[in-house]
């Protein structure tokens, strides 16, 4: 009897908890796979700590739960879709990003699921907002009394130092750009070169994606809309970032780091891969995967031929992530158009992960300790090849001049060399080691941001003045200097040019006189 009534009692409690659950709303018109599966994984642990969560996205959630809401859209151009890597240049990515803003806005606007929501963004406790390419959500804020917080990827986060109540101070802290060409420690000239870059970039939201949002909404809403003043409401940032794979970071309290989302471990491989595993000899796994947004058409002709050859000419089982079906491959190669990537890399008999090393490669590959073999493309890429090569755990091949040859003695090196895959479970082991999950930690500073009302203990209680001091104090000796010098060289000009000019009318007087 006394069970009975323990048991009874423990449901009460528990449905009384669900009832007492706070509404929060994870809003992503754009989005891609990663940012999509990292805000899943936070809405995960938002519902089984007893919340309700609502999600807008253009994509498939990765789960389905009684207190998961998904409000689908379905715009015509999502972001990075039919985008080919290997040809993307600065020009094609502002008119890539133009048009998807222009699709998602129709999308959202016109698309049923969204209107129906219009007018309920006020019921939410919190909303949280990945903070590059989703400005088009704003203007749904306007009636919104809860709280907002924003998620960030790593190359991003300069926008959200730079905004911390309108501080646009982004420039004087040393930070990991997108694509940035150093990591690590950095020179003074490397800092330099790098506030100059974040200098480009932030033009980049402020004079290309902010004009191409604003466009977006004036179709549907005639409102003028202040994208800092919107971003400056947040009082919570979610950096997907980690200390130990992208070194240290310039940031306040209110930026929690939260990285390696989705990561998680690996489950058993499908019959089909033990078969192929047990259908010969080997000496362990190849895992080759470009990511899911880039199709084989994209491919060059020279580097699919170089892989083959390469590929063929290794005593591995290599499992190629590869949608074409044009090349003869060897039986040493399993291709298939989608492979489940953690349950490989979660297998002990994986030995090298060939990537072009994106930032859910990145990070996944180091949570199950597999070296990397890297091949960037585009964005980030480069940046994050670089920071697993610099811990050890990483070789970085050039996909433009590449050689078979090359790719098989970086393999061969990487498997056979027990020092990379040594440093890479020694990452691995303290990423698992941490005490709570990424989501997790997530979850509870969401709920912390609602609790305490917009976390005021965790904001910054002095202005830019006070920030700046904050900052690299030799950057911002040296960007005085170089202002300095151009003060003084324009000065040195502007009195040439004077002086020119006052020689030229002294002689034109002269002359006159003497007519």
């Amino acid at each position: 009897m006394k069970l009975k009534v323990t048991i009874v009692a423990a449901i009460l409690w528990a449905c009384m908890l669900q009832g007492e659950g706070f509404k929060i709303l994870i809003a992503a018109p754009v989005t891609t796979i990663y940012v999509k599966d990292s805000l899943c994984a936070i809405a995960r642990a938002l519902i089984n700590n007893g919340h309700q969560v609502s999600m807008i996205t253009p994509l498939v959630p990765n789960f389905a739960h009684k207190n998961l809401k998904v409000i689908k859209i379905v715009p015509k151009l999502k972001f990075l879709q039919n985008v080919n890597l290997f040809t993307l240049n600065s020009s094609i990515l502002e008119e890539h990003t133009t048009k998807v803003l222009a699709a998602t806005a129709e999308a959202m606007w016109e698309g049923l699921p969204m209107r129906r929501e219009m007018g309920t963004f006020a019921s939410f406790d919190a909303v949280v907002i990945p903070k590059f390419l989703n400005e088009l959500i704003y203007p749904f804020l306007d009636d919104f009394d809860g709280v907002f917080l924003t998620f960030t990827t790593l190359g991003a986060e300069h926008y959200a130092v730079s905004h911390m109540h309108g501080l646009e101070v982004g420039y004087w802290f040393v930070k990991s750009l997108l694509d940035g060409p150093y990591v690590g420690s950095h020179s003074l000239t490397e800092k330099f070169i790098l506030s100059i870059l974040e200098l480009s970039d932030h033009n980049f939201n402020h004079s290309k994606v902010h004009p191409s949002a604003s466009d977006a909404i004036k179709k549907y809403d005639s409102r003028s809309i202040d994208f800092e003043e919107y971003e400056e409401k947040s009082r919570l940032r979610l950096l997907d970032g980690h200390w130990l794979l992208d070194g240290p970071l310039a940031h306040t309290p209110a930026t929690v780091e939260v990285a390696s989302l989705t990561a998680r471990d690996g489950q058993p491989l499908p019959d089909s891969l033990e078969k192929f595993w047990r259908s010969n000899s080997s000496q362990g796994i190849i895992y080759v995967s470009f990511g899911s947004y880039l199709k084989s058409s994209f491919i060059p002709t020279h580097l699919k031929h170089t892989l083959l050859q390469a590929f063929s000419s290794l005593p591995h089982r290599v499992v190629w992530q590869y949608d074409g079906v044009d090349l003869d491959l060897p039986a040493n190669i399993f291709r298939q158009k989608i492979l489940p990537q953690q349950d490989l890399l979660g297998d002990n008999r994986t030995l090298l992960f060939i990537s072009y090393c994106s930032a859910s490669a990145m990070r996944e590959a180091a949570y199950h300790g597999v070296p990397v073999l890297a091949l960037p493309i585009a964005l980030d890429q480069h940046k994050n090849a670089k920071k697993l090569e610099a811990l050890g755990v990483a070789k970085i091949l050039d996909w433009r001049t590449v050689t078979a040859d090359q790719i098989v003695g970086a393999a061969t090196e990487l498997t056979t060399d027990k020092m990379f895959a040594e440093k890479m479970r020694e990452i691995s082991r303290v990423l698992r080691d941490e005490k709570e999950r990424p989501g997790d930690v997530a979850a509870g500073w969401v709920e912390h941001a609602i609790l305490h009302r917009e976390a005021p203990r965790l904001q910054l209680p002095y202005g830019p003045e006070q920030l700046w001091v904050l900052g690299d104090r030799d950057l911002r000796m040296l960007w005085a200097a170089t202002a300095g010098g151009l003060g003084f060289l324009l000065g040195v000009i502007l009195t040439m040019i004077y002086v020119s000019v006052c020689r030229c009318i002294r002689r034109l007087r002269h002359k006159e006189k003497s007519e």
